[in-house]
């Protein structure tokens, strides 16, 4: 996750719900961590701080949508499964802010036509 960014509101976890993801996620003292469903929990190498099959997630084409979108923005008309509980919030504010102008529109409308009947 980038800095100052928290994995609660950051990261979709409806993935999990529609698609099976080869990995699972942990979160620790609010960072998030993924680690493989094929983790052998031995470091190869000394220059690494996970497994083969754990780093081999960097690479995985979900994960780096998900860094993308997490870095990027998401877009409008991203379907709600690959949204994080922070971009819903965010819809869900904008449809309520809709939906008030809607009604106060309506309530002046019908104010207006009442005077004027």
């Amino acid at each position: 996750m980038p800095v100052g960014v928290l994995p609660y509101v950051a990261y979709p976890f409806m993935l999990h719900d529609v698609y099976t993801l080869p990995w699972d996620i942990h979160i620790i003292e609010h960072r998030l961590f993924i680690q493989s469903t094929h983790c052998t929990k031995s470091i190869q190498h000394i220059d690494s701080d996970c497994c083969h099959e754990c780093k081999r997630l960097l690479t995985h084409r979900t994960v780096e949508g998900i860094l993308q979108r997490i870095s990027a923005g998401i877009h409008i008309n991203t379907a709600y499964m690959y949204q994080p509980i922070g971009g819903l919030v965010e819809i869900l504010r904008k449809k309520n802010k809709k939906l008030d102008e809607m009604r106060f529109k309506q309530l002046t409308m019908s104010r207006t036509l009442a005077t004027r009947a």
